[in-house]
């Protein structure tokens, strides 16, 4: 007896199912990089994931659907931000002597060797310092 459903029980609804729940995976991956703008490297996971997401959920579509594109740009500007959020924050230990010598502590006590000899191993000069 035919009841409506096709033999594998999706009635054809199996490709718009899947694009949906990509959709909300944008969604809830663009939500998370906002809620953790302010640590400053984390919307740069979250918000590549929920990029990656959005442009799955578009399939062979030529055009994303509305949810999807806002979550998409909303991961794009939170990552924008807390690209600029992680300089300013860097900027701001590099410039700051009291905070560049509790680092040096902090690294020497963990690593066994002062950050000016890290750095200066990866080839950045600081004579400045």
């Amino acid at each position: 007896m035919n009841n409506g459903f096709d033999v594998n029980g999706m009635n054809g609804n199996a490709r718009v199912i899947r694009l949906n729940m990509l959709t909300l995976a944008a969604v809830l991956f663009s939500t998370i990089s906002w809620f953790l703008i302010l640590t400053g490297i984390l919307p740069l996971f979250f918000g590549s994931l929920a990029l990656v997401f959005a442009f799955l959920s578009k399939g062979k579509e030529l055009k994303m659907n509305r949810l999807t594109r806002n979550a998409a740009i909303g991961a794009f500007f939170s990552m924008v931000i807390g690209a600029v959020l992680t300089v300013l924050a860097l900027r701001d230990i590099w410039n700051d002597p009291s905070m560049m010598d509790y680092l040096n502590t902090v690294f020497e006590k963990t690593n066994g060797i002062s950050i000016y000899e890290y750095l200066g191993n990866l080839g950045i000069s600081t004579e400045g310092h």
